[in-house]
């Protein structure tokens, strides 16, 4: 028996009507099938049949729906399992919703739109990447951030521009275990400071306390020496942990093939 084609041009009873590829793009749009087919199928999709559209959906890595002035999130729940990176960048979305369906994601890109507040993501536990910069978002809610994630965007949003910035930040890192680079800057935590110090030796004073232990002029010199040195030190383990950091998030992005852009 023949598969039923899909007319592209007709209203259907179906989870695939009104795929109508025309649509004036110029006002705001609910993400529709229609809008997902057109951007992710190649274009002879509008002759397919419906079984082999919904094959095609099933098998999507990357989902891209960016610069669609989209206005609303939906009609994702076709798509499969092998969804991993979204991007859905510079768009006219005000809410974060209907995402739940994509369980397995671990890019989600919603830079430039309107949003103001974040929820509905905690259901996302594979989720790496989040980039929600230049949006609108007065007050951050954190626990509505996935703990899983490893690089986090907020930049350009009220919630980080106002005062009390370095709190904000040191909140953000405290809930979310994993995050290694926050608003493009790589996360320092109290155990990185940890790291660097050294069990020194009686022969081997830090500063400080040589310079409690000798009041003669003389040790201005070798203080001063001591003093550089350990500045080189701490300058060295930054510039190590850094390097080590960069690998780490290099590394990732290669084997999970993600794209970052700004």
């Amino acid at each position: 028996m023949t598969a039923e084609r899909i007319d592209m041009t007709e209203e259907l009873d179906s989870p695939l009507e009104k795929f109508d590829i025309f649509k004036d793009s110029s006002k705001p749009v609910r993400l529709s099938l229609h809008l997902i087919v057109k951007r992710n199928l190649p274009p002879e999709a509008e002759k397919w049949s419906q079984e082999e559209i919904v094959n095609a959906l099933n098998e999507i890595t990357h989902l891209r729906l960016d610069r669609e002035n989209i206005y609303e999130i939906d009609s994702l729940e076709l798509l499969g399992d092998k969804v991993k990176n979204v991007y859905l960048q510079q768009n006219s979305i005000q809410k974060i919703q209907n995402l739940e369906c994509l369980k397995y994601i671990k890019f989600l890109s919603l830079a430039g739109n309107c949003i103001e507040v974040v929820e509905n993501l905690l259901g996302l536990n594979h989720l790496r990447v989040l980039d929600l910069s230049d949006n609108q978002i007065q007050i951050l809610h954190i626990e509505e951030l996935p703990n899983s994630l490893i690089i986090l965007n907020l930049e350009n949003n009220p919630c980080t521009e106002k005062t009390g910035y370095s709190q904000y930040r040191e909140k953000v890192i405290q809930h979310l275990p994993e995050l290694l680079q926050l608003d493009g800057e790589d996360v320092r935590r109290p155990e990185d400071d940890e790291d660097e110090e050294t069990i020194e030796s009686d022969d081997e004073k830090p500063a400080s306390f040589i310079s409690l232990q000798s009041d003669d002029s003389d040790d201005i010199p070798s203080l001063t020496s001591a003093m550089l040195m350990r500045s080189q030190d701490r300058l060295e383990s930054c510039q190590r942990r850094h390097k080590r950091h960069t690998a780490e998030l290099e590394e990732f992005r290669l084997k999970h093939k993600i794209i970052i852009k700004k």
